[in-house]
């Protein structure tokens, strides 16, 4: 899993089931990370029915982001995950390395190194407004993933 700015992120076994994690977290560039104990959070969330709303957002967000994951691997092939990526985060590919891409992306670091090479020159470079207006190079082969990019293009 990659995280990047103004991102949550956990476990979501440790949440759902209240077991420690089996993962552990780097970092790959200076962050701040705000950190909580999980029961004192729940403790402030169930205190106040104001909260109840942020509650069943955060955990609806988590199902659905799960549900996404496996949609794409499911409906996508790995050019189309790779791409769907750069669109939600233009500029990532020059951030992490290929390896922790590959490995986000459930393929190698070979494959994913022949779908780069297959892109148009400087396509990495792009933003997620030269993909809007330039149909020539983006396309989608399904519902789900415009209907995906859509919404992270409104937010």
């Amino acid at each position: 899993m990659l995280r990047w700015e103004d991102q949550f992120f956990s476990n979501f076994d440790a949440i759902l089931w209240e077991r420690p994690s089996q993962f552990t977290y780097e970092a790959f560039e200076d962050s701040v990370i705000l950190e909580t104990d999980y029961h004192e959070f729940m403790k402030v969330i169930d205190s106040d029915p104001k909260f109840a709303a942020a509650k069943t957002y955060f955990f609806n967000s988590m199902l659905a982001e799960a549900l996404e994951r496996i949609e794409g691997f499911v409906l996508l092939s790995p050019e189309e995950r790779y791409l769907h990526l750069l669109t939600q985060k233009p500029g990532l590919a020059q951030r992490v390395s290929s390896k922790h891409l590959a490995t986000l992306l459930g393929i190698t670091p070979v494959s994913l190194s022949r779908i780069k090479k297959e892109l148009p020159p400087g396509f990495h470079q792009r933003t997620v407004k030269d993909v809007l207006f330039d149909g020539s190079l983006f396309h989608f082969s399904n519902l789900l993933s415009f209907v995906n990019f859509l919404g992270l293009i409104c937010k």
